[in-house]
């Protein structure tokens, strides 16, 4: 599928995001910010050289700047600075299904810089808490200082959003068959490699959630 990547927006700010990866800012103009309606959605950036790529959107619809998170080999292509201009598509892509999970027990998996859309997931599920049931995440980086999103934490937690990390091992679907939840008919949330994805899955079958629970931004 071809995507119009035209354009041009503002880098407004860049952070370390654990040991690996790198937050992004970027001073989007309102078309664009208007059309980013579901969580889970992503952007088409074009780099100075080579093909456009995608990169998923890391901040709530509506919120007044779009966040990305970028791993070292995409913002090696980009070159991102502060104060320079990206070629950006508009936001696409189907979103989490997140209307899915109303009155459920939620599950959330992810690793490294798929964390990107998980991490406003958990934002809309703490902002309309009390249509959802337990919740409990699951996130994986290869190793403990390479996490990102850490400093939100806290307000997970607060929100009664139970979070659990771990470095290379165990993988997130081994820290959750070590010790399943007693969630009754949960809905899962994942974003990560195909591999990791294909892990949870036989993870999630294994405990007897069916795989039409799965919800991916894909």
């Amino acid at each position: 599928m071809a995507f119009a990547v035209g354009s041009a927006v503002r880098i407004a700010k860049l952070w370390p995001e654990g040991r690996l990866l790198t937050g992004v800012s970027l001073e989007a103009p309102p078309k664009l910010r208007a059309l980013h309606e579901r969580v889970g959605q992503y952007l088409m950036l074009s780099p100075p050289i080579g093909p456009a790529f995608p990169i998923a959107l890391a901040s709530l619809p509506g919120s007044e700047t779009l966040e990305l998170l970028l791993g070292a080999d995409a913002q090696r292509k980009l070159g991102l600075a502060p104060g320079a201009s990206v070629e950006v598509s508009d936001p696409t892509g189907p979103g989490f299904p997140l209307e899915r999970a109303l009155g459920a027990d939620v599950l959330v998996f992810g690793t490294g810089s798929a964390l990107a859309p998980l991490a406003p997931l958990l934002d809309a599920i703490a902002h309309r808490r009390s249509e959802f049931g337990k919740v409990r995440a699951y996130f994986g980086a290869l190793t403990e200082d390479a996490h990102a999103y850490r400093g939100r934490d806290a307000g997970w937690i607060q929100a009664g959003i139970e979070v659990l990390r771990s470095g290379a091992r165990p993988w997130v679907q081994e820290l959750y068959l070590a010790d399943p939840p007693p969630f009754t008919q949960p809905f899962a949330f994942a974003a990560g490699l195909p591999v990791m994805i294909r892990g949870v899955e036989a993870a999630l079958a294994s405990r007897g959630v069916a795989s039409d629970r799965l919800g991916l931004n894909l």
